[in-house]
């Protein structure tokens, strides 16, 4: 399970999102702190502890009989925990859901034993040392909150350097018959180093399957597919008509487009030596079923050499901006 699920949270005070660390030591022999001592501890000011309390990202604060908060040293332990995170460069919002799981985790802990199972960092920001962004994440594990780490978008290269700081389990990356820049760098890098590869998007955003084939004229106003350039206008028109390989395969096999899709991913899996666990999104379950039936698919080496094209000749980007992406990192 991953700890990415955004809920909408009002902005900060101005130095909200930059939670420094302190020189300044813990006191010792006391376990009750004003919030003028925390905030030089902590390098955060007072409107931002208050902050982070009424969102939910730090507990309710014990007060003394003047109403004044009194913080303890296990309020300083979950504040130096807030930091962490933070320079993981997740966002706020979704740091206020990731420490709830964590709270639920501790309230249960001797009981249950709840952590999170996978924990990702979803995009790198380039303005964040990748190793000091995975240190912070490796502290979780060694916490016991976490049990494994993960990476999306990045490189080989800076695949290696994570993985030197702390093992990688898992890198969730867009790969599909449309999408191959994994292949530059990323794909070899975890094959290497047995890091197993999560196809996000394998269905080509459902492109790939025929569910439609412009996104400005068949899709709502909302769909966030309306705002990725191979997908709308004279881009999707030159891509539908990229299909026409795929559908005949999909017909000698009595397949579906999106089975052999993912029979392709599969087959790439296997020609770079690693494991694969593609990803795509369905709501019904026939699709799941459908896709699980994809394994059994071997595409033939006739079959192969007219899908290896496709990927060269898209037209458009697969988003608007690129910069997140490992592909605007490539060397």
């Amino acid at each position: 399970m991953t700890a990415i699920d955004s809920t909408p949270v009002k902005s900060p005070p101005v130095d909200a999102c930059v939670v420094a660390g302190s020189d300044h030591p813990r006191p010792d022999g006391q376990d009750r702190y004003t919030i003028r001592e925390v905030a030089a501890y902590t390098g955060l000011s007072a409107p931002t502890l208050r902050w982070y309390e009424e969102i939910g990202l730090m507990p309710d604060v014990e007060r003394s009989h003047t109403g004044q908060r009194v913080y303890g040293n296990r309020d300083l332990d979950w504040l130096s925990f807030v930091r962490r995170l933070r320079l993981t460069g997740m966002p706020v919002a979704d740091m206020v859901h990731f420490a709830e799981l964590v709270r639920r985790g501790e309230d249960t802990y001797d009981e249950r034993r709840q952590i999170i199972d996978l924990y990702y960092m979803h995009r790198r920001d380039p303005a964040v040392p990748l190793a000091e962004s995975v240190g912070a994440m490796a502290e979780l594990v060694r916490e016991g909150k976490v049990k494994h780490l993960g990476l999306s978008e990045v490189t080989g290269a800076e695949l290696r350097e994570a993985y030197a700081v702390h093992p990688i389990t898992a890198l969730q990356t867009e790969w599909s018959l449309f999408s191959r820049d994994v292949e530059h760098s990323a794909v070899g890098a975890a094959a290497e180093l047995g890091v197993a590869f999560v196809p996000y998007s394998p269905l080509g955003r459902g492109f790939l399957t025929g569910a439609f084939t412009d996104a400005s004229t068949e899709l709502s106003s909302s769909d966030f597919r309306q705002l990725l350039p191979r997908f709308t206008g004279d881009n999707a028109r030159a891509n539908a008509a990229l299909l026409a390989p795929l559908h005949k395969i999909a017909a000698d096999h009595d397949a579906t487009t999106a089975q052999i899709a993912l029979a392709w991913v599969h087959h790439r899996s296997q020609v770079h030596g690693l494991t694969v666990v593609p990803i795509p999104g369905t709501r019904k379950r026939t699709r799941l079923l459908e896709n699980a039936a994809a394994t059994r698919i071997t595409l033939t080496a006739e079959e192969l050499a007219l899908l290896e094209p496709i990927a060269g000749r898209v037209a458009g980007d697969r988003y608007a901006d690129m910069s997140l992406t490992s592909a605007a990192r490539e060397e």
